[in-house]
Parts: structure tokens; sequence; C-alpha cells
């Protein structure tokens, strides 16, 4: 039973460490920034044909 607990941990660690590489990497390599769409208007929420984004609205 040890030896089965030994292999079993042995195996999870390396899985984990994959795991957190792929992550990483697919983070890293997905397209777009959200700041630089926000920034440029290119973000539906934030364009400023919402009329709820307006700086007229908000003051009103």
């Amino acid at each position: 039973m040890r030896s089965y607990l030994l292999k079993r941990i042995l195996i999870f660690i390396p899985g984990i460490l994959f795991l957190v590489l792929l992550s990483f990497v697919l983070l890293k390599n997905a397209p777009g920034d959200p700041v630089e769409q926000i920034l440029s208007g290119q973000h539906p929420e934030m364009s400023s044909s919402n009329p709820a984004n307006d700086d007229a609205t908000l003051r009103a």
C-alpha cells in the first residue's frame, strides 16, 4: 500500500506542474489585452455608444 501511494504521489507532482505550465502558456499567448481594448474603445461594455458610460448621464 505504501509503494502504491508513493507511486501515485510521484505521478501527481509532474501532472500538476504540467497543468500549471500549460495554463501559463495559454494565458500568455492569448490574443488581445483587456486594458488595451478598453482604452481603444473596442470593448463593448466601455464603448461611448453605451449611455451608461456617458459622462453627461453620470452627472445628471
